[in-house]
């Protein structure tokens, strides 16, 4: 949650209701991180239906945007209403390019503050002057957003994170994930990629 721009969370929370929430194993949130993103979008529908809402429209960013998916194709048919994917993919099929591991892997093994920084500059944003601006602005929007705020994602749980990814990525555990399924969506989606 503390690591969302509140440039993108406050105007949408002005004309809305909008929950955050830290997937298990992450933030403040107990337990361990699920090795699968059917495991971590289980985890999102539990929290919708412990809220008892009948309905919701989901975003998703990056690794979110993955679960996302599969929270619209793995809930009550109904409970998602609109789907919203930004920098994310779908799990492997034709056509689909994934960015190069070396950013990821670097945002995976960050552990200080500056590491972190970096990581997420070069993992979200071109290394062109103009990107690179916006990334400092946005990193410094999310630091001072909040006073408490939770460091990101500890080793252990980030590898985690990287094992779920995989299994989304491959192959051969495709019915577990999404592109093979995109067909099951009857829903308004937008997709937001791109530099």
């Amino acid at each position: 949650m503390d690591h969302w721009d509140p440039a993108l969370v406050n105007p949408l929370a002005a004309n809305r209701p909008v929950i955050l929430v830290d997937n298990a194993g992450v933030g403040r949130s107990g337990g361990e991180v699920p090795k699968t993103f059917a495991g971590w979008a289980e985890h999102y529908i539990n929290v919708i239906k412990a809220l008892d809402l009948q309905q919701v429209d989901v975003l998703g960013f990056s690794m979110g945007g993955c679960v996302a998916q599969l929270v619209a194709l793995n809930s009550p048919l109904g409970l998602v209403r609109r789907l919203i994917l930004c920098g994310t993919t779908p799990s492997t099929g034709p056509g689909t390019v994934t960015a190069p591991l070396d950013a990821f892997n670097q945002l995976k093994g960050a552990v200080t503050q500056q590491e972190q920084r970096d990581a997420f500059l070069k993992t979200f944003f071109t290394q062109t002057p103009h990107s690179q601006a916006a990334g400092v602005a946005a990193w410094d929007r999310i630091i001072q957003a909040r006073t408490h705020r939770v460091d990101y994602v500890a080793p252990v749980a980030a590898h985690r994170q990287a094992i779920a990814f995989a299994k989304f990525m491959d192959p051969k555990q495709a019915d577990a994930a999404s592109y093979n399924r995109f067909s099951l969506l009857n829903l308004p989606v937008l997709i937001a990629n791109g530099e």
